[in-house]
């Protein structure tokens, strides 16, 4: 594991744990094994640090979801495959999981961050919710609407899982939840 790997680790857990504001940067250097100086090196301050490392958590879950999905044309097909991908991360990767959820409307995270996000990071989500509006397989909402609907859904699905274990190994309630949230969505 590289140094700067090393601090996005040690961040993560602290910044879940305690919140940005009170994790000084000495600590997070402390716990990653660098000398001080080093994570300056990496990052010119905290906020530079939870910009990056918000970007990397959402870069892993863009991949996990975009991963094959464009050999899939059936929109319901398409959702279940994002639906599918975002659980089995989620439930994979609780602490990054929790750190998305935690983090995703702090004002640390710049504008110029959730710019890259939705052009470079997610821009496959948008081009499926406008395809998919355009199929008119989803409800006659404003897209900004439906595109937070989808994603809300889908993070407190996500923690539903996390939460019960047994439910996410239960194939039945995973099929039957992916249903509920689908036929929340598609307008038939």
């Amino acid at each position: 594991m590289t140094k700067k790997e090393n601090i996005f680790k040690a961040a993560l857990h602290l910044f879940v744990k305690n919140g940005i504001d009170k994790t000084p940067t000495a600590k997070i250097a402390a716990e990653a094994g660098v000398a001080i100086g080093t994570l300056f090196h990496h990052f010119k301050n905290k906020e530079e640090l939870v910009n990056a490392l918000y970007l990397e958590v959402k870069s892993s879950i863009a991949d996990s979801m975009s991963s094959g999905i464009n050999e899939i044309k059936d929109e319901k097909e398409i959702f279940r495959h994002i639906w599918d991908s975002f659980m089995t991360w989620s439930f994979n990767n609780p602490e990054l999981f929790q750190f998305n959820t935690l983090f995703c409307e702090s004002p640390v995270i710049t504008k110029n961050t959730k710019r890259q996000l939705a052009g470079e990071t997610f821009h496959f989500l948008s081009e499926i919710n406008k395809e998919g509006k355009t199929s008119k397989f989803s409800r006659d909402l404003p897209f900004d609407f439906l595109e937070a609907l989808s994603i809300s859904v889908l993070v407190r699905s996500a923690r539903y899982f996390i939460e019960n274990p047994e439910a996410f190994n239960d194939s039945l309630i995973v099929n039957e939840a992916f249903e509920a949230c689908w036929g929340m969505l598609n307008k038939s």
